[in-house]
């Protein structure tokens, strides 16, 4: 015949056992789980899929907590901007609004994917995500049994609820990383002078990833023609610009304001004199931008320009040449930029 302690206890271990498993299957069914959109974008080709993404962050939470009917969304975005690989996060409640964000870069995509991982792991589950990878095996049965019986005495103290892994979005959005640019280049213009026509261009000025705004300075090479009563006028101008570009991946598209100065000189007759004369233009440009190497990149874009002040160059009183209203450039520049 059993003893009555002997019995209590035995019945006391089954009990264990059974709210044990009910524990354990609850918490499967309350593990914390979200939508996922996933996206790779220009220059990013070499960070992981979606699959392997998703991988990532099954490892730090022990559970794949991705799936369709999540109330949250979280956006995960790689892309290359200005030399620099980043990867941005966003999450959203069940309504679609945003929740919070935060953005990352590293030096390469093995290494930002992993912090990426770890920080969308914290954001949907702060514990699990926080805890890092699950243990690989059970403990022994031994050891089981040893935490059973000391079960009493050990008092659990609750773990600091660690930082979020996307910060909360403020009642306004925080305005992009603004960084400065510097710009040296060469060009060549059709309509700005007697002859088709080349130059320098240099510009500096400040930008974020979407927007900048550049003052832009530019110096014609002369040219010149044959005056219709003999000798010959020639031109160049030297002018300054302002240049305020949207930008998306490597496209960009801006608005010119250009002011400056045309000269114009007559040689080879018998009264051959130089002036100079305001000149004004403003336009469009459309161009494109990719990395070279680090901070450095290369943009080509071409502009057209409606000119505001046209000047006539005279030679004995007759019309030489007149200032067409349109004007036409192509240029390749060396840009840096500076964070």
């Amino acid at each position: 015949m059993r003893s009555p302690v002997r019995l209590t206890f035995t019945v006391a271990l089954v009990a264990a056992g059974a709210v044990a498993s009910l524990a354990s299957m609850g918490g499967a069914a309350d593990r914390p789980g979200a939508k996922l959109v996933y996206a790779r974008k220009a220059g990013a080709a070499a960070c992981p899929d979606e699959t392997g993404f998703r991988a990532l962050v099954a490892a730090r939470l022990g559970y794949d907590p991705f799936r369709d009917d999540g109330e949250r969304t979280v956006v995960v975005t790689f892309v290359r901007e200005g030399g620099a690989l980043r990867a941005k996060l966003e999450l959203r409640d069940a309504a679609g609004k945003p929740a919070g964000a935060r953005a990352l870069s590293g030096a390469e995509c093995a290494e930002l994917a992993g912090s990426t991982a770890l920080a969308v792991a914290i954001a949907i589950d702060p514990l699990g995500g926080a805890g890092g990878k699950p243990s690989a095996s059970p403990p022994d049965a031994s050891e089981s049994s040893s935490v059973a019986s000391v079960a009493p005495s050990v008092s659990v103290t609750a773990p600091p609820e660690p930082s979020p892994a996307i910060a909360p979005v403020a009642s306004s959005a925080p305005l992009p990383a603004t960084f400065a640019t510097a710009a040296l280049g060469g060009f060549v213009a059709f309509g700005e002078g007697p002859q088709m026509t080349g130059g320098l261009t240099a510009a500096v000025g400040l930008r974020t990833s979407k927007l900048s705004f550049s003052i832009e300075g530019r110096v014609d090479a002369e040219t010149s023609r044959p005056g219709p009563a003999g000798g010959e006028v020639s031109a160049s101008i030297l002018a300054g610009s302002f240049v305020p570009c949207l930008h998306h991946e490597l496209l960009l598209g801006c608005a010119i304001v250009s002011y400056g100065a045309l000269r114009g000189a007559g040689a080879g007759v018998s009264e051959a004199r130089s002036d100079r004369s305001p000149w004004g233009a403003v336009g469009a440009r459309l161009g494109i931008e990719a990395t070279i190497v680090g901070p450095l990149a290369l943009r080509a874009y071409a502009d057209a320009l409606a000119v505001l002040t046209r000047t006539t160059l005279r030679v004995q009183g007759a019309d030489a040449w007149t200032t067409p209203p349109l004007t036409f450039l192509g240029a390749v520049a060396l840009v840096g930029h500076f964070r």
